[in-house]
């Protein structure tokens, strides 16, 4: 959706919609997809070990 929304095939309003997110929310996306790729969109915490797990 984000790619079709900067292709301007679809709409600010449709790509929200589609998303379930706020226009504040898309261009966040947008910016993350801007600077870090796919791999930006990833949540920041992937791939790290919680801060309060237990010790096995």
């Amino acid at each position: 959706m984000l790619r079709q929304y900067e292709l301007r095939l679809i709409t600010q309003g449709t790509a929200c919609q589609i998303l379930g997110i706020s226009p504040a929310t898309l261009f966040r996306y947008l910016n993350k997809l801007s600077e870090g790729g796919v791999a930006g969109l990833r949540h920041g915490n992937t791939g790290k070990k919680p801060h309060n797990r237990m010790e096995e």
